[in-house]
């Protein structure tokens, strides 16, 4: 995960804490040495979590994200995801087409594609 704010990778930074607000990219990839690699990169917005409990009155902190591109489902190997996550895959995708359609249905409202009238 890397702090896009602070300008410094988080895995270098010893003790780092996450604060609020804070923008982060969460960055997963996999890479094979002379052949290939692919990563996906995820901004994410830090938020107070809203939990039933509160250790030591501290509070919790969550993530949302705030970008938004969708998957290519037909290049996911499912054979190598536990069902989690392979329900947090179809939560996103599903996330996403609900967002799409509303972007989209607010868009055409105007009647020329989203550009507006002069």
């Amino acid at each position: 995960m890397a702090a896009i704010w602070r300008f410094l990778p988080l895995k270098e930074e010893a003790g780092y804490l996450l604060e609020f607000p804070e923008i982060l990219e969460a960055e997963p990839g996999y890479y094979e040495d002379g052949k290939f690699g692919i990563r996906l990169e995820n901004v994410l917005i830090v938020k107070e979590g809203n939990t039933k409990f509160n250790f030591g009155d501290k509070g919790y902190l969550t993530f949302e994200h705030i970008t938004w591109a969708p998957y290519q489902r037909k290049l996911i190997d499912l054979s190598l995801l536990v069902p989690e996550e392979i329900q947090w895959v179809g939560i996103q995708c599903s996330l996403l087409g609900s967002k799409f359609n509303a972007l989209n249905s607010a868009s055409t409202a105007f009647g020329d594609g989203g550009a507006g009238k002069n």
